[in-house]
């Protein structure tokens, strides 16, 4: 069975895991080789840390967890401050080895409850472009390609073409 529940920063090291074998498994053919392979989880600990330490939170990290197993998926979402009633779906992943299991569906569900009690009317996402599994995901729960688009420069060099997505908050929380 899986739990829903918001991530607290003893959940870092997991959600570092569970976002270093995402992008490896899903970014295979869609990024570079070396960029997947430098990945660490060591590195991506330290930033979840300090992400579920802020206070005041940014935002909300919610994670899903099998009973008594790890931490297996998150969503993390927040309302932005420079675009009243806007949220942003910021990091929907889900551990591969649980692909297909509704658990993506669930933090999706929960994400966007989240922001519909913040009073946002619409939520945004950027996915990454060529990406059509994350397309497809987010098509079946009522996002839409919205036109935007965005190249997110890392710091290691690699450039990554993202484009936006838009859902009706509202809308779909009448859905769920």
């Amino acid at each position: 069975m899986v739990g829903i529940r918001r991530a607290v920063p003893a959940d870092a090291r997991a959600i570092a895991r569970v976002v270093v074998e995402s992008w490896r498994s899903a970014y295979r053919d869609l990024l570079p080789a070396g960029l997947l392979a430098g990945l660490s989880v060591d590195g991506r600990e330290e930033f979840w840390r300090r992400v579920l330490g802020e206070d005041p939170p940014a935002g909300v990290v919610v994670v899903a967890e099998e009973a008594g197993r790890d931490v297996v998926g998150f969503v993390a979402v927040r309302s932005r401050a420079d675009a009243p009633r806007v949220g942003e779906l910021m990091a929907l992943y889900v551990a591969p080895s649980e692909w297909r299991r509704t658990i993506g569906t669930l933090l999706h569900n929960a994400g966007v409850e989240h922001l519909a009690r913040q009073g946002c009317a619409r939520a945004e996402l950027w996915v990454l472009a060529g990406n059509e599994r994350a397309m497809a995901f987010y098509r079946a729960r009522g996002w839409v390609p919205d036109g935007r688009r965005q190249v997110e420069e890392r710091p290691d060099g690699f450039v990554l073409p993202e484009q936006g997505m838009s859902l009706e908050v509202r809308a779909a929380g009448r859905r769920m």
